[in-house]
């Protein structure tokens, strides 16, 4: 279990665009973010578009994609997608730093006009109940009196360029 558990979850969402004339070094760029927060309780999902990737023997068939598994191992993450999620191709991933995080992946139906079919996942995390204590001061139990003489005691005339805020 990460070191980070009792800061939360970070949820993220990723669209990973293959158009490198737009962005040539997105690649590096999401492997840069994976490696960043991979030292976090994670849960990353999204649209990587890294198809080719065999996922039983941890290998891929072009460069990209296989830095892009090579990454996810050296951080010691899963992809906990097994089923293609468009046409034949796992390109949606849903990616966490515990293997038990996610249950019960189903592939639905294409998504509205989007040509990737729907996800739906269980997502299991630990809870603490968080008992949040404020202190509030009671001004009806004030010594009314003391402030009043406190008050009185002050020398009001020798800070009179001060506006009534600051005096």
């Amino acid at each position: 279990m990460n070191a980070n558990i009792n800061n939360g979850l970070l949820v993220g969402v990723c669209y990973n665009s293959r158009n490198n004339s737009l962005l040539p070094n997105n690649d590096m760029l999401v492997q840069e973010l994976i490696r960043e927060v991979s030292t976090q309780h994670i849960s990353l999902m999204g649209d990587f578009n890294y198809g080719g990737i065999d996922w039983h023997t941890s290998q891929a068939t072009e460069a990209p994609a296989q830095q892009f598994l090579d990454c996810l191992e050296d951080c010691f993450l899963t992809q906990h997608v097994t089923e293609p999620t468009r046409e034949d191709s796992l390109l949606d991933f849903v990616i966490t730093n515990e293997l038990d995080m996610i249950d019960n992946i189903n592939i639905g139906g294409q998504f509205s006009t989007s040509d990737h079919n729907v996800l739906h996942w269980l997502i299991a995390v630990a809870t603490t109940n968080v008992t949040k204590t404020e202190t509030f001061r009671d001004f009806n139990k004030a010594d009314i009196g003391s402030i009043e003489k406190e008050l009185r005691s002050i020398d009001w005339s020798t800070d009179l360029d001060l506006n009534v805020n600051d005096s």
